[in-house]
């Protein structure tokens, strides 16, 4: 009769088990593709969906655990007490790594940059290659790889050189003091607007920025759609020089005039 007794008990909980397996099944998976929704519709970046889904999954398949012992009259507190402790240790140590999660997660939902934009954090500039919770890679254009924690990037300057649709090329010329400055100007003007990738909408601006010790220096700034950025600034450091040889223009070495009494 005991024998029997235990056996129903067992049979009974091992289907309760069951149910709960199924019942956890189905609104876990409900669950994930309700969040998946969300994150799809929020501000976070999409390199940070698979991990915070993967944390909701783990978080529901332990309550489904531990409701699953319950089934079985075990008792669930030593574990529940257990599992925080744990918790706290090991956020204890890895306080450095939580620091780099709480940063990736920062940066996944301010986008303060995404994938294949060009920026400058921590002394590195590279195209964002891939954003992770822990750190971020970047592939500078020498083709190298630049892993940086998240942590080091939210406490550090960032530039991005992306986000803005236009960029402002600005480069510096030197004359003599023996060259007109007004021919100067109207050849590096010349030499600007002739540029295809330059938008002539917003007029090219030289102006004399300093007198020097050796030469007068002049500054050209043209605007350009962002992508286009390097290809004006190759095209003005190389036509520059040829104007300057056609027209006669000097660009000046240093020098220094020595007088002996």
């Amino acid at each position: 009769m005991l024998n029997n007794l235990i056996t129903d008990a067992m049979v009974a909980s091992v289907g309760k088990a069951i149910i709960i397996f199924i019942v956890g099944l189905i609104v876990i998976t409900l669950i994930l593709k309700a969040i998946k929704k969300v994150l799809m519709k929020s501000r976070i970046d999409e390199s940070a969906h698979k991990f915070f889904i993967s944390v909701i999954r783990v978080v529901l398949w332990i309550i489904v655990l531990v409701a699953i012992l319950g089934a079985f009259n075990i008792s669930t507190a030593p574990i529940v007490t257990v599992l925080g402790a744990a918790g706290i240790g090991i956020a204890l140590a890895m306080q450095n790594s939580l620091s780099n999660v709480a940063g990736g997660i920062m940066i996944m939902y301010n986008k303060l940059f995404i994938k294949d934009e060009y920026i400058n954090v921590a002394g590195t500039a590279g195209l964002v290659d891939e954003i992770g919770i822990f750190a971020t890679n970047l592939k500078t254009f020498d083709n190298k790889s630049v892993t940086i924690p998240n942590g080091l990037i939210v406490s550090s300057v960032l530039t991005n050189y992306s986000r803005e649709e236009d960029r402002r090329v600005d480069l510096n010329f030197t004359i003599s003091y023996n060259t007109d400055i007004a021919k100067a100007k109207r050849v590096l003007a010349e030499v600007a607007s002739g540029c295809e990738q330059v938008d002539n909408n917003i007029e090219p601006i030289v102006v004399v920025t300093a007198h020097a010790d050796s030469a007068i220096e002049l500054v050209v700034r043209a605007w350009c759609k962002t992508p286009d950025y390097w290809d004006v600034y190759f095209y003005l450091m190389e036509n520059v020089k040829l104007a300057f040889d056609r027209e006669g223009i000097e660009i000046p070495f240093p020098q220094m005039d020595v007088h002996q009494r």
